[in-house]
């Protein structure tokens, strides 16, 4: 008495949310590599702040992460993410000033869909970020109200040093730690 196969079912991948987003490690140009810290930071914290958005999904940092350094095409990324958009962006970041491009791509077909330069001061790291976060919302129409934006706010980095230091912090633990 043979017994049949099981029936293996097959999983179709989950529909493609237009409110979902990457956010890559931003790019250091500033030349520095100790800057690739803040780079890092503003990148993760951005993420943190689309995550506490109502109506957003946000690929995790884990994830996007593991395309740092990588030249690869932002539509086959946002695929392989399940996205339906990718934020990349650059920091160039000196003593007492910084600039900041963010761009937002559409995955389906890799046209932008918003773009801003920030040119601040390195204390102005959390309204950047902030800023960014709820322009990449409204891109992807997502309204914010007060109390998301007061989330937002309570979430972000206070202290930018002791961001970077943290950062560094993390970065020797997992190298002496990892095989």
């Amino acid at each position: 008495d043979a017994t049949p196969d099981p029936v293996v079912p097959v999983l179709q991948p989950a529909a493609t949310s237009p409110r979902s987003v990457a956010v890559l490690p931003f790019v250091n140009m500033s030349g520095d590599v100790e800057q690739e810290y803040f780079a890092d930071g503003l990148s993760e914290e951005i993420l943190n702040s689309l995550t506490r958005i109502d109506g957003m999904q946000v690929a995790g940092r884990t994830s996007s992460f593991q395309f740092k350094g990588k030249n690869e095409d932002l539509r086959s990324i946002g695929k392989k993410l399940g996205v339906a958009s990718v934020l990349e962006g650059s920091v160039r970041r000196g003593k007492d000033a910084m600039r900041v491009t963010a761009q937002l791509i559409r995955v389906s077909d890799g046209i932008h869909v918003w773009s801003q330069t920030y040119d601040r001061t390195p204390d102005d790291t959390l309204a950047v970020q902030l800023d960014i976060a709820e322009h990449v919302a409204g891109a992807l129409d997502v309204v914010l109200d007060d109390e998301q934006r007061e989330r937002m706010r309570q979430s972000g980095v206070k202290n930018v040093e002791a961001f970077i230091a943290f950062q560094k912090g993390r970065q020797l633990y997992n190298d002496a730690h990892d095989p």
